[in-house]
């Protein structure tokens, strides 16, 4: 669009040398001023509508030479301002260089500023460009037609219209602002066909703005909040969700996308049947507007390091694809957020080892400082990791524990950096009014079918960065971190008197268990004595007395061993196991081998006993005999003495006597 406006310039007045004769007579007389000012009117409205459409579809975004396009049209202005006419009218240098060169100067002055301000950012974001003005400072002449002047306030409105799309920002000023335009733009005297798209995309940035500042309320937590604004006397909430009733199939994807993505934990079927669509894409062909939703999928939908990886090693490899600056920028940008996501994820894993923590943070230090990226994401995100390191440490801290005072030191310092870097970035940020991801020149576009054919999204489906919830959590963080261990600094000067106090509850310590195990020792002495002096009464053989001191020093030297255990650990068995298994070997073996013996002895014994017994049985019975036959003798004798009467006198020494025998008398 430039370049027909350089050639409108060229062709209708710096080549064609008398293209104003027309307007004179033969006296040099200009005759036809209302002729001169219509030709001039309509070049201007063309001039104002190519304008317009240059900066509705990007193209200052899209071609790598717009700023010689842009030359070349100054170059071409500057011809007409030096053409010299050879009528002396001073009427006609009032149309043609005070009015009509001046507007042309206008516009394009207006238009480099901007473009130059956008280029910088793009092109050099360690820049901070304070504000913009132009050594030629003028005003739009107020004596041109109302039309002409109408066009130049279209144009001056869709410059700003797309310069709050590229430098989107959640502060009150930028929604005053899209709410001046709109209004502007709505009583215009002179309807312009570009309004509708420029309406569609000042209602879509509005729409936007009032998403940030709900999920911002809601991640602060202040849904109590009551922050409106008034609009021609109607209160409106800025905690109401927004309507935005539009037909454009793009813009409706990207809403629709917009409002899953900063509710997806409410909404996350959409995403699983998105992710369905494209997981059978190959991913060198994904968009990068594809590769938003994969970022986003793997980082929070169904967390998955490996696949997030996959896809920042696919961004990683486009980088020989973005040949100019400005696509480059727009290149790091993105990979720069997938870098960020890969970061979060990484840290948010519980058995993630510090060396693989520590290897991608530099590696997106290193890329951040090639690029003049000062991102705060990966920062914070690393302070977090490192205050829960320092937690860890603290909690597997003993008592009065000094050793750890140097590895806490480290800590503290490299926190206390930390926050410093973090602050410094979260400025940087906010100054630069970064979008933390865009999409590509033509994922940008969105086709109309009025007016323009596409007109260019700068911010796409993107928010703004939030500031404010920036800001909370950052000191929140600083707070919390202030409170729970500044006192450890304190402790580090305490150092001697805790050291001193270790000492003492050492030595009381080890005093305690000395007199526990004397005791024990003392008891277990005690205990033997006593056991074996009462203990040897029911023993009858030496095998069986050794058994039983075998078995009831065992036991005792066991609870000493419990003991000992108790108070100096089970390292104390660790450290002496292999002479606990030898002496447990040897008295299971002793044991065995008494066991042995003991058992041959009983048999021994046995077969002794039985000897004895029948030996008794047999000296009985001989004796038994003798007796009966004794009776039997003197029975017979004492019946044929006295027939009559019959007694019988039985030896006490008899085993089977009975007591008498008496008649039928009786005894």
């Amino acid at each position: 669009m430039i370049n027909k406006i350089t050639q409108l310039i060229r062709e209708d007045f710096v080549d064609n040398v008398n293209w104003y004769s027309i307007y004179f007579n033969e006296q040099a007389v200009l005759v036809d001023n209302t002729g001169l000012e219509k030709k001039l009117n309509d070049a201007l409205l063309e001039v104002s509508k190519f304008y317009i459409e240059s900066i509705l579809s990007g193209e200052y975004i899209k071609e790598n030479n717009f700023e010689t396009k842009l030359l070349a049209n100054e170059e071409s202005i500057n011809l007409l301002l030096n053409s010299n006419s050879p009528f002396d009218d001073l009427q006609f240098y009032e149309i043609v260089f005070k009015n009509f060169v001046t507007c042309l100067q206008l516009f394009l002055t207006d238009y480099s500023n901007f473009f130059k301000v956008i280029d910088i950012h793009n092109t050099h974001p360690s820049v901070d460009v304070v504000f913009s003005s132009s050594k030629n400072i003028s005003t739009f002449p107020l004596d041109l037609d109302e039309k002409v002047r109408n066009s130049y306030d279209n144009f001056s409105r869709i410059l700003k219209l797309n310069q709050l799309d590229h430098f989107f920002d959640e502060g009150i000023g930028y929604f005053k602002d899209l709410i001046e335009l709109e209004k502007l733009i709505n009583n215009s005297k002179y309807p312009s066909p570009f309004d509708s798209a420029v309406i569609l995309k000042l209602s879509f940035l509005k729409y936007k703005w009032s998403i940030r500042q709900i999920t911002t309320l809601k991640a602060l937590k202040r849904t109590a909040s009551a922050k409106s604004y008034l609009v021609d006397n109607v209160l409106i909430s800025l905690q109401e969700m927004p309507t935005l009733s539009v037909g454009n199939s793009k813009i409706i994807d990207w809403k629709v996308y917009l409002e899953n993505h900063y509710d997806s934990n409410n909404l996350p079927s959409y995403f699983y049947r998105k992710y369905d669509e494209l997981k059978l894409l190959d991913v060198k062909s994904l968009t990068f507007y594809q590769l938003h939703f994969f970022i986003k999928y793997h980082t929070d939908i169904k967390p998955n390091y490996e696949n997030l990886t996959n896809i920042v090693k696919e961004i990683e490899r486009r980088e020989s694809g973005f040949t100019n600056e400005k696509e480059r920028f727009l290149f790091y940008k993105n990979l720069n957020y997938a870098f960020n996501n890969q970061f979060s994820l990484l840290v948010q894993i519980s058995d993630s080892k510090k060396e693989e923590v520590e290897k991608l943070r530099n590696k997106i230090v290193a890329f951040q400082s090639r690029t003049s990226n000062e991102n705060f994401f990966v920062e914070v995100k690393y302070l977090k990791f490192k205050i829960k390191s320092l937690e860890k440490l603290l909690k597997g801290r003993k008592a009065l524990d000094t050793e750890l005072d140097l590895d806490i030191k480290v800590y503290l310092e490299e926190i206390r950096l930390l926050f410093a870097e973090c602050e410094s970035k979260i400025n940087w940020s906010k100054n630069h009014h970064n979008l933390l991801y865009q999409l590509k020149y033509e994922e940008s576009l969105v086709p109309l079918d009025s007016g323009i054919n596409d007109v260019y999204f700068a911010s796409s489906f993107l928010l703004p960065l939030s500031a404010e919830q920036i800001d909370s959590e950052f000191q929140e963080l600083r707070i919390k971190f202030n409170n729970d261990f500044n006192h450890l600094e304190v402790l580090g000067s305490l150092t001697k008197e805790f050291t001193l106090i270790k000492d003492l509850k050492s030595n009381v310590e080890s005093t305690d268990k000395k007199s526990i195990e004397t005791i024990t020792i003392y008891t277990a002495v005690i205990s033997f004595i006593v056991g074996t002096v009462s203990g040897f009464s029911f023993v009858n053989t030496f095998f069986k007395a050794l058994i039983f001191l075998l078995v009831f020093s065992s036991a005792l030297s066991f609870f000493v061993l419990m003991v000992f255990v108790s108070t100096r650990g089970v390292d104390f068995i660790k450290r002496n196991k292999k002479h606990f298994f030898k002496a447990c070997g040897f008295l299971v073996l002793l044991l065995a081998i008494l066991c042995f013996f003991n058992h041959c002895e009983n048999e021994a014994s046995q077969k002794e006993m039985n000897v004895k017994y029948n030996r008794k049985i047999d000296s009985l019975n001989t004796i038994y005999d003798s007796k009966i036959n004794l009776l039997k003798e003197q029975l017979k004798q004492e019946i044929y003495k006295k027939p009559d009467t019959l007694t019988i006198k039985v030896s006490p020494n008899i085993s089977n006597p009975k007591s008498s025998v008496g008649s039928n008398k009786g005894v």
